[in-house]
């Protein structure tokens, strides 16, 4: 059996039905699933493409509809959130800022 190559940053590598799957994984969240051959072309275009989405992520002044972000701004913006406590409201603010480096992933996507 050849030896398995070294996986670039915040790649796992996963054994199910009898197959190994890679994918990225980023401050606990699984991102995307990679080709199965590390060694090919489209598993780094694949890659890239994931790291560009961690790293480069323009800010723009509304959040795309479906991302993390929209669905924060949405939170933030309805009646229950609203009549929070400003302590509580402070408190929900720090937590939901953790989730920041990835809020342009589609939020269906995030689980757990």
């Amino acid at each position: 059996m050849p030896p398995t190559p070294k996986l670039p940053r915040y790649v796992e590598r996963n054994r199910a039905k009898g197959r190994v799957y890679y994918n990225v994984r980023y401050q606990g969240q699984r991102l995307g699933k990679l080709p199965d051959n590390p060694e090919s072309p489209e598993f780094f275009e694949a890659y890239a493409a994931i790291m560009r989405r961690i790293t480069n992520q323009p800010k723009s002044s509304t959040p795309e509809e479906g991302s993390l972000r929209w669905l924060i701004t949405e939170y933030k913006s309805s009646p229950g959130y609203l009549r929070l406590a400003a302590k509580t409201r402070r408190d929900y603010e720090r937590e939901l800022a953790r989730l920041r480096p990835i809020d342009s992933f589609p939020a269906i996507d995030i689980k757990r």
